[in-house]
């Protein structure tokens, strides 16, 4: 072999080196941008049920106080019901008052 075969030989086995190196190091990239992407799902993931258990116990929470507030009004509607009653019944009271007593 002549010294230009074996310059050639040696270029060519540089050239196949940084290719090999090149492909490695893609390769790895490739690893890493799948782990950050994995991990980024991970997170994603996480957020999204956590979010979710927050707008649960969100809703859980204006449920309760909405039930609240219903049954405190029901009872203030109630209280007004019982009122008005009364009222009738003392007038209805006092009206057959008035008649008993006009009819003796």
């Amino acid at each position: 072999m002549d010294t230009t075969g074996i310059i050639i030989a040696i270029v060519a086995l540089i050239i196949g080196l940084a290719i090999g190196f090149l492909i490695a190091k893609s390769i790895i990239e490739k690893g890493k941008a799948s782990k950050i992407i994995a991990d980024a799902k991970k997170e994603a993931d996480s957020l999204l049920k956590d979010a979710e258990i927050k707008g649960e116990k969100l809703y859980n929470d204006k449920t309760y106080k909405a039930k609240e507030k219903f049954i405190e009004l029901k009872s203030k509607h109630e209280k007004e019901i019982m009122q008005r009653e009364k009222k009738m019944n003392d007038a209805e009271k006092r009206t057959r008052d008035k008649e008993s007593k006009g009819f003796k």
